[in-house]
């Protein structure tokens, strides 16, 4: 602890003892609220809170406390792993017109966040336009919201979100990933790679902007560099199943497909019941010469997904139809830069487009 630190705890615990002889002091009571909150003392906040209504105190300066606390106490709990309940701690919040700019960014930023962290990313995403339209969303929450939009698969919301907070020079994580990931999309690749090397320059610990950079290094075609950020991802992501198929990609491009293989095996432990796993693991058998495991897994993926797209390719790849590297890459963007992919079943667009490039390499060839 540093020694300012130490002080500051001193002169709070000072003073906590002389409120007790002296409880119903307005001004002691505000001055040791004020300390407890700067040191992060939730128990002490609550209970100056507390005796602050009973002593009716009911000034601005005491409602602003109490909002500080309100936001202090849900950013503890998203810390903690707790999103719930930081969201039910931010809702009466949320609503309130009166809060200046930066309370409300703060209350919008945290809300946003643990409605993402909850799996509420369309109910963040939703809120976050409504809002936006009727000018009241702050800068550094459309950041926020701009990631939670391209997890809903919004990726025009996503654009636009992420450039209003650029443009207001809000430069956060949950920006740089959602920008860069809308520009692997439009296969801007160099933008891509710019804005999550930013990013994992500021965070080079997050496995998403890692498994982020690890996509826009397959798209460049530098498979070596895509397997290394996948390996990293997967140290800090292990339940995530699209960083595994990317690491299975990379060393598959890579002619490595033993380590392509165990990548998607282990994608496969995650979700058995998921079709384009299955697919994945019948591609490397069959690539590996094992046409009969091959088979197994492929089956397997048609019954769960009948559009699965890797055991299509995987067909038109033992039909004959399909031989070049240069289409098995096609395959891997497809589907690794495809929002909610790793999860969900694909639609029909996404048939009609793997029907297309099927033809187109069919012709190729």
């Amino acid at each position: 602890m540093a020694p300012s630190e130490t002080t500051d705890l001193q002169r709070l615990q000072r003073l906590h003892s002389y409120l007790r002889q002296d409880p119903r002091n307005p001004l002691l009571l505000a001055q040791v609220c004020d300390l407890a909150l700067e040191a992060g003392a939730h128990d002490c906040v609550r209970e100056c809170l507390a005796a602050a209504g009973e002593l009716q105190l009911a000034s601005p300066q005491w409602t602003g406390r109490a909002i500080h606390h309100s936001i202090e106490v849900a950013r503890l709990h998203l810390r903690s792993g707790e999103p719930i309940r930081s969201r039910e701690a931010l809702e009466p919040l949320l609503a309130k017109a009166d809060l200046d700019a930066a309370l409300q960014a703060a209350v919008q930023v945290l809300w946003l966040r643990a409605t993402h962290a909850c799996g509420l990313a369309r109910e963040a995403t939703d809120w976050a336009a409504a809002r936006a339209l009727q000018s009241g969303l702050q800068p550094a929450a459309a950041g926020v919201a701009s990631l939670a939009a391209v997890d809903a698969g919004d990726f025009a919301l996503a654009k636009r979100l992420a450039d209003t907070a650029l443009q207001h020079g809000v430069v956060l994580p949950e920006v740089l990933v959602a920008r860069a990931s809308v520009a692997l999309a439009e296969r801007d690749t160099a933008a891509a790679m710019r804005l999550l090397q930013q990013a994992t320059a500021a965070n080079p610990d997050d496995g998403r902007t890692v498994s982020a950079l690890g996509m826009a290094y397959l798209q460049a075609g530098e498979f070596a560099q895509a397997q290394q950020c996948f390996t990293r991802a997967v140290a800090r992501m292990p339940a995530h199943i699209g960083s595994w198929h990317g690491l299975g990609w990379a060393c598959l491009l890579q002619g490595d497909q033993g380590g392509a293989c165990a990548a998607f095996r282990q994608a496969l432990d995650l979700d058995r019941n998921f079709a384009e796993s299955q697919g994945a693991v019948g591609l490397s058998m069959l690539l590996a010469g094992r046409p009969d495991e091959a088979k197994h897994h492929l089956d397997v993926a048609d019954r769960l997904d009948r559009h699965n797209v890797t055991g299509r390719y995987a067909r038109a790849l033992q039909s004959g139809e399909l031989r070049d590297r240069e289409a098995l890459r096609s395959l891997a963007l497809r589907l690794l830069d495809r929002p909610g992919l790793f999860g969900a079943n694909l639609g029909e667009e996404v048939g009609r487009a793997i029907e297309r490039d099927l033809r187109r390499s069919s012709e190729s060839l």
